[in-house]
C-alpha cells in the first residue's frame, strides 16, 4: 500500500541516521531527475549535483578536514577526525551547489531558491522510493575550499549536503508546526 503524495508531504521527516542499503542506481536516477525538476525561473539551471558515495565519502570527510584545518588552526585532532567521519553517517550525500548566472529578470535569490527547492523535490522523491535522507550544512557548506572542489566560485552557493540512506529508526514525530504563529492572511 503506497501513501498519497499529500500524506507524505505531511508525514515526512529528516533522519539523522542512515545505514545501507542506498538508493540503486536507476533509483538515484529518478531521485535527481526528481531535483532538476525543480521551479526555475528562465530555465537558468543553477542546480548543481554532484553524487558522493563509496571511496568518495572517504575523499570527502579528507577534504571537509583540510577545510577545517585552513579554516582554524586550533582545531584538535579530535575535532579533525570527528569531522573527517560525517560524511559516514550515510552510503550515499548528493552535494548541492547553486551556479548562480547574472541575469536582468532573475536576482540570485531566485536562483538560490530554485537549487534549495531541488533538495526539497529530492525528499520527497527519496521518501517515496521508502529510503530516508537528511539536509545539513554547517560551516562547511560556506567554505571556499569545499565549493572549489565542486567546481563552484566565491560567488555560487553550496545549498548542503543531502544524506540519503536507509532509516536506521522510526522518524520522530514532527513538532506543532505552530500555526498561528507562522501563518496568516492579508
Amino acid at each position: 500500500m503506497t501513501t498519497s503524495t499529500l500524506q507524505q508531504l505531511l508525514t515526512r521527516s529528516s533522519m539523522a541516521k542512515l545505514a545501507e542499503p542506498g538508493p540503486s542506481e536507476e533509483e538515484l536516477k529518478q531521485i535527481l531527475h526528481a531535483g532538476l525538476l525543480a521551479p526555475d525561473h528562465a530555465y537558468l539551471r543553477p542546480a548543481r549535483l554532484t553524487v558522493v558515495s563509496g571511496e568518495g565519502l572517504k575523499r570527502l570527510g579528507d577534504l571537509l578536514a583540510q577545510a577545517a584545518m585552513a579554516e582554524d588552526t586550533e582545531v584538535t585532532a579530535e575535532q579533525l577526525e570527528k569531522i573527517r567521519l560525517k560524511p559516514m553517517r550515510a552510503p550515499l550525500i548528493i552535494v548541492v551547489g547553486c551556479r548562480v548566472k547574472s541575469h536582468g529578470k532573475v536576482p540570485e535569490i531566485e536562483q538560490v531558491a530554485s537549487t534549495a527547492a531541488a533538495v526539497s523535490l529530492m525528499q520527497v522523491a527519496i521518501d517515496a522510493l521508502g529510503y530516508g535522507s537528511m539536509w545539513r550544512t554547517g560551516a562547511m557548506a560556506y567554505s571556499g575550499i569545499v565549493k572549489r572542489a565542486f567546481g563552484l566560485s566565491s560567488q555560487d552557493h553550496l545549498i548542503g549536503f543531502l544524506y540519503v540512506g536507509t532509516a536506521v529508526k522510526e522518524p520522530k514525530k514532527r513538532a506543532d508546526v505552530l500555526w498561528d504563529e507562522r501563518v496568516s492572511t492579508f
